[in-house]
């Protein structure tokens, strides 16, 4: 119950970000991506299949669900997230990247660049620089990584 700004979904579940900064989830809770919500105020949210992440109001991100991306989190501070099957990409404040979860989703995470936007599928992340131009990384199983 209440009023939300934001939802996202996962394989099973659905999480929402209320207008108040708190984090409901319902759904499957396969991998305690619905039982292990964290508590506190939030700015952004994101699912990948099994896991969510989020964005405190410190810039911080908590990721709960899929071990291989929970136990991942970083640290430092973040503008944007997104969510693959089982790894995620964010957007640091200075505008790098970094990516975490499952390794071959990551693989070629580029180390310099400013992002102003950031898209994960499922195994692979494409991001625009400030310049405009698309560079993805992942895996380049079916050309997913290379933009037109």
């Amino acid at each position: 119950s209440g009023t939300f700004s934001q939802l996202s979904s996962g394989h099973y579940n659905t999480c929402g970000l209320k207008t108040s900064g708190s984090i409901e989830c319902w759904g499957a809770n396969w991998n305690g991506e619905v039982a292990n919500t964290p508590s506190g105020t939030f700015t952004q949210l994101n699912s990948g299949y099994y896991h969510n992440c989020a964005i405190d109001t410190s810039g911080g991100v908590q990721c709960w669900g899929n071990p291989s991306v929970s136990n991942d989190t970083p640290t430092g501070t973040f503008t944007a997230l997104s969510s693959g099957h089982d790894h995620t990409c964010g957007i640091t404040t200075s505008g790098g990247v970094e990516c975490w979860g499952n390794s071959n989703p990551t693989n070629g995470t580029p180390s310099n660049g400013t992002f102003i936007a950031i898209q994960a599928n499922s195994s692979s992340t494409c991001g625009i620089l400030d310049a405009g131009n698309v560079i993805c990384w992942g895996s380049t199983s079916s050309g997913q990584t290379n933009p037109p």
